[in-house]
Order: structure tokens, then sequence, then C-alpha cells
């Protein structure tokens, strides 16, 4: 083998070798890339998982909250339905004291 016949052997090495480095350096910007939006979509998740809680938690109050109303609203009507039976009943004594007079 000739100087000239290693030298060019040589040097196709150090280009099969380059880009063999270079493939790697492209597949490590990938992975990278990847990472990445793996990364993105994970907190995407974090957040839809924390929306859909919240919107269970509204939910829940809402209920809670509109039977809270319809009970006052009916303690609101008994007790004035109690009054005004109170002022009829008043009404009444009302009236058998002026035919007793």
């Amino acid at each position: 083998m000739s100087q000239t016949q290693i030298t060019i052997s040589n040097i196709n090495s150090l280009e099969e070798e380059r880009r063999e480095v270079q493939q790697m350096d492209e597949e490590i910007q990938i992975m990278k890339e990847k990472q990445a939006k793996m990364k993105v979509l994970n907190e995407l998740e974090l957040e839809l998982a924390t929306l859909a809680l919240l919107r269970q938690q509204y939910r829940f109050v809402r209920l809670k909250t509109e039977n809270k109303m319809k009970e006052l609203y009916r303690e609101d009507r008994k007790l004035l339905q109690n009054k005004s039976e109170d002022v009829d009943d008043s009404d009444d004594s009302l009236d058998s004291n002026l035919d007793i007079k």
C-alpha cells in the first residue's frame, strides 16, 4: 500500500466518522425536540385535569347553593304563611271582641 492510498483510506475513515457523528447529533437533536414536546404535552394534560376538577367543584358548589336557596325559599314561604295565619287569627279575635261589645 502506498502512502497515498493510506492517506485516502484515512480520509475516507474520517469522513465516515464525521457522517456518523453528524447523524448522532441529528438524532440527539430530534430526541431533545421530542422531550420538549412531551414536557409541553404533560403540562397541557395537567392543566386539563386541573380544569376538569375545577369544573366538578363548581358544579358541586352550584348544586349545593341551589339546594340551599330552595330550602331558604321554602322556609320563607312557611314563615309568610304562618304570619298570614297569625294575622287571620288576630282578625278573628278582633271581630269576636267587637261582637261582645
